[in-house]
């Protein structure tokens, strides 16, 4: 008797310290570091190589969007190609809520590990491209991107990642998605065939242009149209819109200013969609624009939206990586400069004192922070206050640096390299060095200062 009872003090031990075990592995797996898993976190520097040596070209996507009542469905294709030597791991990002059924590689099963987020498919051989193939299903319900799958309403943004994505390639999309019929979506691109079959309506679309992202949003909407110069603007409204036109005509004239300070942005229609599932404008880099519900124009803020609009060129036609392995400032190029832009908007529209009135205010607000330190913060941040502090810090830098340079000369330097970039992720170094030739002016203190970055040269 007195064995057994030592025994069952053995066993209930021993089942005690494996759960803590387990609980413990559970808790660390969750942990976050700067943003990330701890896992990932620490093994940050391969991340960064393994995204910088990679793209993905194209994303064909099967997506069932049913409503609340039925999980999301979707199968995907990416074409993708990895210039490492040895056999590369591929990163992606999915949503954590959304499970994986099957990966492939190039027809071939493989194997795929999971931190939160990231997604890291192992094919088993190297080849000079991958073609990466993904079942998956899942809810959104706790996702705290903008995100609605209802039986009256769905939006997806790309911040949801709702798709498998390696969040910074161009990459062509041909998509199709099945949803209840009364819906009508809106994608980016031209919508190709369309069915509708007893309560469900099938679309197919292609993007047509490399986008940075895939944002759908589906509604029984009411659709206005504008064109304004070679462009659409189309205004997509579940209710009545009654300043619609003038909305529209605004979002043109806001538009073609835009293009005479940084050239064509290369789509052909914009998609603006009027929704309470966001806060505020949201750009995606894929001419579907969501915007927050409310009258259809008089009301709208000027800077806002032309800041929003000018994400089209910054990022959504060159993109900054996400990941990079040291702390470089990057994030300023995809944020400082489309609010620059929108700034010069505002100015252009209501004169140049509420420009002036803005730069001040930001002068005067909280310290500035190390902006080389900026990468993935406003990405994983749950902070709003301090994300709206940084993004005045950003702008405020923008201003000082096209000052330094001559404005004039700072444009053509961003029209420079949204051609020679088009598509394509640029760094800070690179934007320095051809704010450099352009002006003919050596900025490495100037910027060092300012960045608190490493003296380029010593």
């Amino acid at each position: 008797m007195r064995a057994r009872g030592w025994l069952i003090l053995f066993i209930l031990v021993f089942a005690t310290l494996g759960l803590l075990l387990i609980t413990s592995y559970d808790t660390l797996r969750q942990f976050r570091m700067g943003g990330l898993p701890l896992a990932v976190y620490l093994d940050r520097g391969r991340l960064s190589a393994d995204l910088a040596a990679q793209k993905t070209a194209a994303i064909t996507l099967d997506v069932s969007l049913l409503g609340t009542a039925h999980p999301l469905a979707g199968s995907a294709r990416l074409d993708m190609a990895s210039n490492r030597e040895e056999v590369p791991v591929l990163r992606l990002f999915l949503n954590p809520q959304l499970n994986l059924v099957s990966v492939k590689c190039n027809g071939q099963p493989v194997r795929a590990s999971r931190q939160g987020e990231f997604l890291a498919v192992h094919p088993k051989a190297r080849a000079k491209s991958y073609e990466v193939e993904i079942v998956y299903e899942g809810t959104l319900a706790a996702c705290p991107a903008p995100v609605r799958l209802t039986e009256n309403e769905i939006i997806l943004a790309p911040a949801a990642l709702w798709y498998p994505t390696d969040l910074q390639s161009f990459s062509t999309v041909e998509g199709t998605l099945t949803l209840p019929g009364r819906l009508r979506p809106v994608a980016a691109g031209q919508m190709k065939d369309e069915a509708v079959s007893g309560d469900l309506r099938t679309v197919t679309w292609a993007s047509g242009r490399p986008v940075a992202g895939i944002t759908v949003a589906a509604a029984p909407y009411e659709e206005r149209q504008l064109g304004y110069g070679s462009k659409s603007f189309y205004l997509h409204t579940a209710g009545p819109a009654p300043n619609a036109e003038a909305f529209l005509r605004r979002c043109g004239e806001v538009h073609a200013y835009l293009e005479t300070l940084l050239g064509p942005d290369h789509f052909p229609a914009l998609h603006l969609v009027r929704t309470d599932a966001v806060h505020a404008p949201l750009n995606g880099g894929n001419a579907v624009i969501l915007l927050p519900a409310g009258p259809g124009g008089s009301n709208v803020d000027l800077a806002a939206l032309a800041k929003t609009l000018a994400e089209s060129w910054w990022p959504g036609t060159v993109g900054v990586a996400l990941f990079p392995e040291r702390p470089s400032g990057n994030e300023w190029i995809a944020r400082g400069l489309p609010r620059y832009a929108g700034g010069l908007v505002t100015e252009y529209f209501e004169g140049p004192q509420s420009a002036a009135v803005e730069s001040r205010d930001q002068k005067d607000s909280s310290p500035r922070r190390p902006l080389r330190m900026l990468d993935r913060q406003l990405s994983f941040d749950d902070d709003p206050g301090l994300d709206e502090a940084v993004l005045r810090d950003l702008e405020q830098v923008t201003r000082e640096v096209a000052a330094e340079v001559g404005p004039q000369h700072f444009l053509q330097a961003c029209r420079n390299l949204l051609r020679t970039h088009e598509y394509g992720l640029i760094t800070l170094l690179e934007f320095q060095t051809e704010l450099e030739v352009v002006a003919e002016k050596d900025l490495d203190e100037f910027l060092r200062v300012r960045f608190d970055l490493p003296r380029r040269n010593g």
